[in-house]
């Protein structure tokens, strides 16, 4: 439990800290942070999904897990988006991107890397099913859904218009197609993905560090409190409860379980920083998650 602690729990996490340190002293500035966001935005990010949706083994995927976990996923999407509308009278997109922090876990940026690193490429199998899922579905729906508001509604005939602007979309169906196909794509081309695609992870937790050295850090409303509560404690808990039921292989059922414990993820902030959503609450949800789950995840690699 130390051992994954010290490493790789703690130094993935202090990307964070050194942004909120730099942050506070001025090197890097909230407009030095949008930019590199923007990279993220349109580059680095589709780098690396276009990467995970080419090489990943899509036949090997449980579908009884995943399923059991993306169920999960939509149901506490939908509580917290409704009490943060309905309740705390915020946005509806402040709502969705809530919504979105509580159960879209840091698994691309945080999760993936340990898991990998700790145990090698091919337990971390279920983790990319898992981002397939959550990309494909509660990011670009998310996307989808906030470019809707931005633009006060759209006609029938502007959604295809307004899917095409989204970069991660892109990145996945290529990856995918590349995937299914069996014809692949040019080696340049992947060499491109992964040499950019890794400075996305990094990148973007210094990005949050650097909006967070601007935030009261410890200052939690009682909305931020429910989306921690349920993103630390009642995702992991209905997974293990799921898995008691649906049949799931046990080395993904652990796995994921690890998952659903994860701090809460950096892609809602992505969103809410390009559409001037406000990011207080996702900063404060996000650094707290990632601080009260270090424990808890440093506990459960002992399973998978």
């Amino acid at each position: 439990m130390l051992a994954a602690l010290a490493n790789p729990i703690l130094p993935i996490f202090t990307v964070i800290f050194l942004g909120i340190v730099f942050g506070r002293k001025g090197i890097f500035t909230p407009e030095m942070a949008r930019a590199l966001n923007a990279f993220v935005y349109y580059i680095g990010q589709p780098a690396l999904i276009f990467l995970l949706a080419a090489r990943s083994p899509l036949g090997e995927y449980d579908v009884a897990a995943l399923g059991s976990y993306f169920a999960v996923e939509v149901t506490l999407y939908a509580v917290v988006a409704f009490v943060a509308v309905r309740v705390f009278r915020t946005s509806l997109g402040e709502g969705l991107v809530l919504g979105m922090t509580t159960v879209f876990v840091n698994h691309l940026y945080y999760v993936l890397p340990i898991v990998t690193l700790l145990k090698g490429e091919v337990a971390a199998i279920p983790v990319e099913g898992a981002i397939f899922t959550d990309l494909a579905v509660l990011y670009c729906g998310t996307v989808f859904i906030v470019e809707l508001i931005s633009r006060g509604g759209a006609s029938v005939s502007q959604v295809p218009a307004i899917l095409a602007r989204n970069p991660a979309l892109w990145a996945l169906s290529l990856g995918l197609l590349a995937n299914l196909s069996g014809i692949g794509s040019p080696a340049g081309l992947y060499t491109f993905a992964d040499f950019v695609g890794r400075t996305a992870p990094a990148t973007l937790l210094f990005v949050l560090g650097i909006t967070m050295a601007n935030v009261r850090l410890f200052s939690l409303d009682k909305l931020t409190c429910l989306v921690i509560a349920l993103a630390l404690v009642a995702q992991p808990t209905l997974m293990y409860l799921l898995g008691n039921v649906n049949g799931a292989d046990v080395q993904w059922q652990a796995t994921l379980i690890l998952l659903a414990a994860g701090p809460c993820g950096a892609m809602p902030f992505v969103i809410a920083l390009k559409y001037g959503i406000p990011t207080d609450r996702l900063a404060r949800a996000i650094l707290a998650a990632t601080v009260l789950s270090l424990p808890s995840l440093a506990f459960l690699t002992r399973f998978i």
